[in-house]
């Protein structure tokens, strides 16, 4: 072999430091000598530049060191499982009321507004109606001629030694009872109205629109001065010590929930905090615009806390087998040329890229159905960052020899 002239006038420790750097430039490996014994440095350099088995990523101590992977072993649970879902609170509807005008009316005063918290019966707004004037003014004309019509034939019934002839009887007796009948009739129109026909006889076309139960106002759309009509909603009612909150089930998930299950909620205006209650019903049709099933939930709210509106994430009980599974935290999975893959690690520095087949989704967890085995350790935290490097050194962003 022939030495290049320029090399012969190198002094003799020049010679390995222009080699190294020679190497180096190349993209080649320092030369150890004889009786020298290679650095860590020169290890590490060696196996982040060694030809990795297909399916295996080989990363440099400095890499690992950065990336901070975190793994977590596959774990055998039972397939009482849960799915997540978004949810909001609203008010019990077995526990609430719509209160609005019987008949036309005007409003002449507002005693309870929204927030407030009222007992069945309180007044709610004080409301005018000719209409109830004409009422209250039959059911007076009408008790008066009852009055008159009895009163008659009990005078007349009264008398003895056949002073009465039996004609005449028969006609005050048939009286009375035409006049009790229009008695009835117009109590019963008071009272169709949710008036009580024996009070307010002297207010005319005035009364006071009340609670039908104990509750919080959550709602009111009288306007002082303002006509309500005959069906409009004045005030709605909420017994708020129990709220149901409404989940949407995805339409994949919506025939497995367990109705009567335990379900759980974390709210944004609760952090820290799980609530538990049960699935009370299950929606048998879609909600068409969003194309999932509504869930009902009722919870307990003695503190008042729970608020109609608010949002909250929601995780519902599935019906379960009771069987064994393999799962492990869904952020270990990756899609690696169209297939489901975990990082599984074999080495210090070497990770395998394992295809395994997914199954069910159970919130933050993922069922697997093959592919690893119970007790295995896959990448979690950074398994996205090795699916990135397998994909840059695969197309052609690796290291190469010169």
């Amino acid at each position: 072999m022939k030495t290049l002239p320029f090399l012969r006038d190198l002094p003799r420790r020049g010679v390995p430091i222009f080699l190294a750097l020679l190497a180096a430039a190349c993209g080649g490996e320092p030369a150890v000598h004889e009786g020298e014994e290679p650095s860590s440095a020169d290890e590490h350099a060696h196996e982040a530049h060694e030809e990795a088995p297909p399916g295996v990523v080989v990363l440099e101590q400095t890499m690992l060191r950065d990336l901070r992977l975190t793994t977590a072993p596959v774990e055998r649970r039972s397939d009482d499982a849960r799915v997540s879902a978004l949810g909001d609170v609203r008010a019990d509807g077995s526990r609430s009321a719509e209160v609005g005008a019987p008949l036309d009316a005007r409003v002449l005063s507002l005693l309870a507004a929204p927030g407030d918290v009222v007992a069945a019966g309180q007044p709610l707004a004080e409301l005018e109606s000719p209409d109830l004037g004409r009422a209250r003014a039959e059911l007076a004309g009408a008790r008066a001629h009852a009055a008159a019509a009895v009163g008659a034939r009990d005078r007349k019934s009264g008398l003895t030694g056949g002073v009465v002839p039996r004609g005449e009887m028969e006609e005050a007796t048939a009286q009375a009872a035409e006049a009790q009948a229009a008695l009835a009739a117009a109590r019963a129109t008071l009272a169709s109205l949710g008036l009580d026909p024996d009070a307010g006889a002297g207010e005319g076309g005035r009364w006071m629109l009340t609670a039908p139960l104990a509750g919080t106002v959550l709602e009111r759309d009288a306007v002082l001065g303002r006509r309500a009509s005959l069906g409009d909603v004045l005030f709605r009612i909420s017994d708020l010590s129990r709220v149901w909150l409404v989940a949407h089930a995805s339409e994949r998930d919506g025939s497995r929930i367990r109705l009567g299950g335990t379900a759980e909620a974390s709210l944004v205006a609760l952090p820290g905090e799980t609530l538990t209650g049960l699935v009370t019903w299950i929606g048998p049709e879609l909600e068409p615009s969003t194309r999932t099933v509504p869930v009902r939930i009722e919870l307990p709210n003695a503190d008042g806390r729970l608020r109609p509106g608010l949002a909250a994430s929601v995780r519902l009980p599935l019906a379960g087998t009771g069987a064994q599974l393999l799962a492990v935290p869904a952020a270990a999975l990756q899609r690696v040329n169209d297939a489901w893959t975990v990082f599984v690690p074999v080495g210090e520095t070497r990770f395998e890229a394992r295809a395994v087949a997914r199954g069910r989704d159970f919130g933050n967890e993922v069922e697997l159905l093959s592919g690893v085995a119970e007790g295995e350790l896959v990448v979690v935290e950074g398994a996205f960052l090795l699916r990135a490097e397998m994909e840059r050194r695969a197309g052609g962003g690796g290291h190469h020899d010169h």
